[in-house]
């Protein structure tokens, strides 16, 4: 468990550390990235970085969630809460809303989604995750007509985590293949987390 930053001092080493590893991402293998080679970028002692980040995983934890944070704003604007839209319009909205994020975070796409070439994607946060999903779910369900149509019945609080999950496998497969989310790869994860809402929304119908 990371310490948290208790003073401003400490919390600017913290965001020294979280910008060097950004950057150290984009430049390098993430298993060539090591405590040692962050702390010498971000410009601070081993020991202070050990008493924030024990290891470098808990690094990308924390950038992870950061990213997450980040997406989760982005949403709020989108969804208006003076309406009640369409809910298949409305998630073609988050699927591009991810999109553009991760096309505008590189470092994010590196670690969430991985590399062109790699056999898998490289790190995920799922409590970070779970929340994130959670927050959409409420937002489809508060500003969309998804459960009106399910004849008012909400989804679980784990329908929308395997929605996420289903768009951010299928992102991760387009980057690294093609290196980028292309137009191809988003329409695709458009399609499949819709026919899994619709799934939902027709059993629930039914």
């Amino acid at each position: 468990m990371r310490h948290e930053p208790s003073q401003k001092r400490s919390s600017n080493k913290v965001e020294e550390i979280l910008k060097a590893a950004e950057e150290l991402l984009i430049e390098l293998p993430i298993e060539e990235i090591t405590t040692t080679i962050i702390a010498e970028r971000a410009g601070v002692t081993r020991t202070s970085m050990y008493h924030f980040f024990p290891s470098k995983l808990d690094v990308f934890d924390a950038l992870t969630e950061r990213y997450h944070t980040t997406l989760r704003q982005k949403l709020l604007s989108f969804f208006d809460p003076r309406t009640n839209e369409e809910y298949h319009h409305a998630w073609a909205g988050v699927s591009g809303v991810y999109k553009d994020f991760f096309e505008k975070t590189p470092s994010a796409a590196i670690l969430i989604l991985g590399r062109k070439g790699a056999k898998q994607a490289i790190f995920g946060n799922d409590e970070s995750e779970e929340r994130l999903a959670e927050d959409i779910g409420n937002l489809m369900a508060r500003h969309t007509n998804f459960t009106e149509i399910a004849k008012g019945n909400p989804p679980e609080p784990d329908f929308f985590q395997f929605v996420v999950r289903i768009m951010t496998s299928l992102f991760s497969a387009g980057v690294r293949k093609d290196g980028r989310i292309s137009e191809r790869t988003e329409e695709e994860a458009r399609r499949a987390t819709i026919a899994y809402i619709d799934a939902r929304v027709n059993s629930d119908s039914s």
